[in-house]
């Protein structure tokens, strides 16, 4: 007698509590507010700009500017020639509040086809562009080095451009 006592106690308990359950669960429920969930942003900085060439024989140059937006960086090099390599110290600093992963920078370029870039942090380590994660306020420093073969023509002008290619970082690289 007990027993059956308690098996009913149980089916009452529980019957009571999915009439709860769906009583809370088939009610409305309205909510009225707003939800701030951040943004993402980049910026390129340029710090400096300079070739290999010595003092007493400086004839070639490069220029860096972010002309095109925060961005972009755009470069041009004036009398270039066979075998000569260019240097821009640059900073990528997060702007928005939510953390930024980044993918190879998307690079334009009119360059000859011997020409090589390199992205080096200022220890001279190649970035894996995979691994670079910024949050709000950091700043990642580094250098691209541009380097021409033989395929360079002599006095020639060369210019090309570069984009960075970021996301939020729990969605990008898709």
């Amino acid at each position: 007698m007990k027993k059956i006592l308690l098996i009913c106690l149980a089916l009452v308990l529980a019957l009571g509590s999915l009439g709860v359950a769906g009583a809370l669960w088939w009610g409305s429920l309205w909510i009225d507010g707003y939800v701030y969930t951040g943004d993402i942003g980049a910026e390129w900085s340029i710090e400096a700009f300079y070739d290999n060439e010595a003092a007493d024989k400086d004839v070639s140059y490069i220029w860096a500017d972010l002309m095109y937006g925060p961005d972009y960086m755009y470069i041009e090099i004036w009398n270039a020639y066979p075998s000569i390599t260019y240097t821009v110290e640059w900073d990528i600093h997060c702007t928005g509040s939510v953390p930024i992963h980044f993918d190879s920078p998307w690079i334009d370029t009119n360059l000859p086809a011997g020409a090589t870039f390199t992205f080096t942090d200022m220890a001279g380590a190649v970035i894996d562009w995979s691994l670079v994660q910024l949050h709000q306020g950091d700043y990642l420093y580094g250098m691209l080095t541009v380097h021409l073969d033989n395929d360079a023509l002599q006095n020639d002008m060369y210019w090309f451009y570069i984009y960075l290619d970021y996301g939020q970082y729990n969605e990008f690289p898709i």
